[in-house]
């Protein structure tokens, strides 16, 4: 986007590019590790179908590409060698740099090189080990310390987040509806995939080595859900979104379980003729349709006249531009804009904030603040922007939003009083 722009479009097209090279790269990642091509490519296709993935891999958001740098990682635990730990490491930093639901993964890393370095009992190979625990905890690290710099509080993200989510009703019904909240969302996708695991179970029990290769990526998998559980019931701020959260769990978890089945047993047997298996895939692709279907119509929300309005102040509008939200749909006008740097918010829209007064409650208030902003536009909706209204002249109205230019003779007049009070 810094080459090719930070218009809608290309976000669209580089959000689209990501979520297809997120499923390229869990397929070589885990043909790499051993997983047979057919696993592999059954595994990463029916992670592609999750709804969770279907939506963010369409949307302008990091989640599907960080849960495969995520699984991709753990899936390169299967292997003790060097050059995977700093693969491993590598694929974790820009993915603990996006999203801090990843910082648990690199946890998982820190814990499994340093077990390889202990269980090596030479000094030399613990001291190989510090490199990949290093960078794949660089992410975190850097990301704790710059919001100590700017913000005053290393973990001012958390205390953000954390603060939405208790002033929304988080953590006020007690423990289990914590919990509650954060499993009641995953349970269809987890119950799908638990009914193949006992298929995979029940045709690969005597297989010791297969079910060894998967220990360790199991067992992480088994701290990452943990760790989001601790996460939920300590302030929600990496599972505000629980089925965004567990992508990377999914993503393991259908690899694993496509390589564990018995294919050849499947293939063999005479209840799953070509006909029947051709059935069986159109009846889950139906019903995997009509879940994203039912599931589309509450996820996230559609914001045509925000667009509508941030494209109109890109191409029409130059000056300083004072914004009076809602709600966070105003992040749609400062991308549609490209230039958010000229925007300045009149409210919070922050829980803790809300019932706060705005200057676009009294014409008085707007008027002097108006002048002391040297404000050129106004962008409000419903009665803020009746209001607006009266301070200068329409240029567009779309759905409930108003876009206003500050009269000429205000705007003189915002010049004159500043000129007699010095």
């Amino acid at each position: 986007m810094m080459v090719l722009g930070t218009s809608m479009t290309t976000a669209t097209g580089v959000a689209v590019l990501l979520a297809c090279l997120s499923g390229i790269l869990l397929y070589v990642v885990a043909r790499a590790v051993g997983v047979s091509a057919w696993a592999a490519w059954i595994g990463v296709l029916t992670w592609t179908l999750v709804p969770a993935s279907v939506f963010t891999g369409a949307a302008t958001v990091p989640e599907l590409p960080t849960s495969a740098l995520c699984a991709s990682a753990i899936l390169l635990l299967r292997r003790t060698d060097l050059r995977s730990a700093w693969l491993a490491a590598g694929l974790v930093l820009p993915a603990t740099l996006s999203r801090y639901e990843a910082w648990p993964v690199a946890i998982v890393l820190m814990v499994a090189n340093t077990v390889v370095g202990v269980r090596e009992r030479t000094m030399r190979c613990v001291a190989q080990r510090i490199g990949p625990v290093a960078l794949a905890c660089a992410g975190p690290v850097v990301w704790i310390l710059w919001n100590h710099h700017a913000h005053g509080n290393a973990l001012s993200f958390h205390v953000r987040v954390s603060n939405y989510w208790f002033l929304s009703g988080g953590g006020s019904q007690g423990v289990w509806a914590d919990l509650r909240a954060f499993v009641e969302p995953l349970m269809a996708d987890g119950l799908v995939l638990l009914l193949v695991a006992l298929v995979a179970v029940i045709g690969r029990w005597g297989n010791l080595r297969l079910w060894r290769d998967w220990m360790v990526p199991g067992l992480s998998c088994v701290f990452l859900v943990a760790a989001l559980l601790v996460a939920q019931r300590g302030g929600g701020a990496p599972t505000h979104h629980p089925e965004r959260s567990m992508l990377a769990v999914w993503a393991v978890g259908w690899i694993a379980v496509c390589d564990l089945l018995p294919w050849q047993v499947i293939s063999s047997h005479r209840v799953f003729t070509t006909g029947r298996v051709v059935l069986l895939v159109v009846i889950a692709t139906g019903l995997s349709t009509a879940r994203l279907g039912r599931l589309a119509r509450s996820y996230g929300v559609n914001r045509p006249d925000e667009l509508v309005v941030g494209d109109w102040l890109r191409n029409r509008s130059e000056g300083s531009v004072w914004l009076a939200p809602r709600d966070y749909g105003y992040f749609a006008i400062l991308a549609a804009m490209q230039s958010g740097d000229r925007v300045t918010l009149a409210a919070s829209v922050e829980p803790q904030d809300r019932g706060t007064p705005s200057p676009f409650d009294r014409e008085d208030w707007l008027r002097r603040r108006v002048c002391e902003g040297a404000f050129r536009w106004l962008v409000a909706q419903s009665d803020r922007g009746l209001m607006a209204k009266r301070v200068g002249d329409v240029r567009l109205e779309t759905g409930a939003w108003v876009v206003v230019e500050v009269r000429e003779s205000d705007a003189v007049h915002c010049e004159r009083s500043d000129s007699l009070r010095r």
